[in-house]
């Protein structure tokens, strides 16, 4: 199946995208300072961390109406910066392995230019609030991770350069489901 995100706008200019894919499952790289309650040791050591379809599934809900904005905030969770605040995701969210995917609404012209025409903001990155199971592992693919993401809630959506998820988490793509 080939999943393709939909557009169109109003007449005031605001733009409307469908399926959208926010943030994917599967293993992740972090530095231990991005890390809550990350074991101590050096800060900048690089942690493999899990984010499995089922927790992305549970969350899916978390990530109504949510800001979209215009890069991250400094403290996920922390107050918003209202100039950031670009669009919002909407009502629909769908979890398609390994994407969750959201309609959003941009009604920030510069937005919609990034999200478009520049490398300044093509990818989406998801903040959301978790817990962190330290264990290591192995997914079924092979894939070996140091902690696992629980009990995420959905913080807002940021229009990035590059986004942890890759190049197909993107407001202008098209990605391959299986």
């Amino acid at each position: 199946m080939v999943y393709v995100n939909r557009y169109s706008r109003d007449l005031d200019g605001r733009l409307y995208v469908t399926d959208a894919p926010i943030t994917k499952s599967g293993v992740f790289f972090y530095r231990a300072s991005e890390l809550k309650d990350a074991p101590r040791g050096n800060p900048s050591r690089t942690v493999a961390v899990f984010r499995p379809s089922w927790e992305k599934k549970n969350a899916a809900a978390s990530f109504r109406n949510v800001p979209v904005l215009s890069e991250h905030t400094a403290q996920p969770g922390g107050p918003i910066d209202r100039s950031l605040i670009v669009g919002v995701t909407g009502d629909a969210l769908a979890y398609k392995e390994p994407y969750l995917a959201a309609d959003m609404i941009l009604w920030n012209a510069m937005a919609m230019d990034f999200a478009f025409a520049s490398k300044a903001a093509e990818q989406l990155s998801a903040a959301y609030s978790y817990e962190l199971v330290w264990q290591h592992g192995s997914t079924f693919d092979g894939k070996e991770y140091d902690a696992i993401q629980t009990n995420l809630q959905g913080l807002h959506v940021a229009l990035v350069p590059y986004g942890r998820c890759g190049s197909d988490v993107s407001i202008n793509r098209k990605v391959s489901v299986t």
